[in-house]
């Protein structure tokens, strides 16, 4: 019996990291008398288990912040092939055809078409709000990533839990609604570099 009661006292607690979506949870069970005693309550991670989490998210946070930014880089030639050459390029056929400025009416044409189909791409794949976007989970992956790392040096307990789990909250919601992300090569790109300053470090 003392056997048996000490096994009983002895719980098994499955801690589990807190989830995706922010949610921690954990078990506990144990034998007694053949009847499953099953335990389902809030309970913080390990210190350990927080400074793993913690660290791998502002990983991730840098990660794709730089991803954005590097995406923004390319993008921004692009947007003013579409934009600037394309108005420039109409404005020019327009002005030659007013002012008969000797230049062949049928080229003038050409160009303006060529200007104005620029122009209508531009829009057509909507560049500007594909880069407001981008340009705004940018900052807020910026922002978590500060808040990360504060709370990197946190030393109370409680309070750590507490903040990671509303970072938690934050990171999965900024991840399930955004509505632009940067090309593969550009993550390619972050990854390395994230890779090359850890290896420099």
């Amino acid at each position: 019996m003392a056997s048996e009661n000490r096994q009983c006292d002895q719980i098994a607690v499955d801690r589990s990291l807190i989830a995706e979506n922010g949610a921690p949870r954990s078990t506990g069970k144990s034998q007694c008398g053949g009847r499953t005693v099953r335990r389902d309550y809030m309970e913080s991670d390990t210190m350990d288990s927080q400074d793993t989490r913690i660290a791998e998210r502002i990983v991730l946070c840098k990660r794709e912040r730089r991803a954005y930014e590097i995406w923004l880089e390319t993008l921004t030639p692009l947007n003013f092939l579409l934009v600037g050459v394309g108005g420039v390029m109409s404005l020019v056929a327009g002005l030659s055809i007013v002012t008969k400025a000797g230049v062949d009416p049928k080229i003038a044409g050409w160009v303006a078409i060529v200007g104005a189909l620029l122009t209508g791409l531009h829009s057509r794949l909507k560049c500007d709000p594909h880069q407001k976007e981008c340009v705004r989970l940018s900052n807020q992956f910026a922002e978590l990533q500060i808040e990360y790392e504060r709370l990197q040096v946190d030393t109370d307990a409680s309070r750590r839990t507490a903040q990671l789990l509303a970072l938690e909250h934050r990171l999965a919601t900024i991840r399930g609604t955004g509505e632009a992300r940067p090309s593969k090569r550009s993550i390619a790109q972050a990854e390395r570099e994230i890779e090359g300053t850890k290896q420099s470090a």
